[in-house]
């Protein structure tokens, strides 16, 4: 049903955050995948051991042999999906678990939705979490939902 994308890219300090976030997203049969995007850092490292530790069988990690930037990483990840939703969340963001819960009801109650938008924080390096959005991002949320 739902697909949790994580593209990564040099994010080795954020990306176990990010994957347990996703992880606690309570929907049957969801699957977690990150691509990571050739990082140069310990991000490679950092992720098999985590999924070795954790037995994390519903994170699928895709390691890219070089780096092609994000929108190759999102193409990837929209290749390798099979489920009828797709989530994408950064690597240095936290989703909200039961956000994305609220965003797949309104999906579902909704079939000519073609996508919705969610909340989330950004992960600093000191540990502080800021929200995604701001006051500039309100034209977007205020504007009226288009339906097909």
């Amino acid at each position: 049903m739902l697909t949790i994308v994580i593209p990564s890219y040099n994010h080795s300090i954020y990306i176990i955050d990010a994957i347990k976030q996703a992880r606690a997203v309570s929907i049957p049969g969801a699957r977690i995948l990150v691509i990571d995007d050739a990082s140069t850092d310990n991000t490679v490292k950092v992720v098999s051991e985590y999924l070795e530790a954790e037995a994390a069988e519903e994170v699928h990690f895709i390691h890219k042999p070089k780096n092609k930037g994000l929108v190759d990483s999102l193409n990837t990840a929209i290749d390798a999906c099979r489920t009828e939703y797709i989530y994408m969340v950064a690597s240095d963001d936290l989703l909200v678990p039961d956000g994305i819960i609220l965003l797949l009801e309104e999906l579902t109650a909704n079939p000519s939705l073609g996508f919705v938008i969610g909340g989330g924080f950004n992960l600093l390096a000191d540990g502080s979490k800021t929200p995604i959005y701001s006051r500039k991002h309100d034209v977007i949320f205020n504007t009226p939902p288009h339906r097909l």
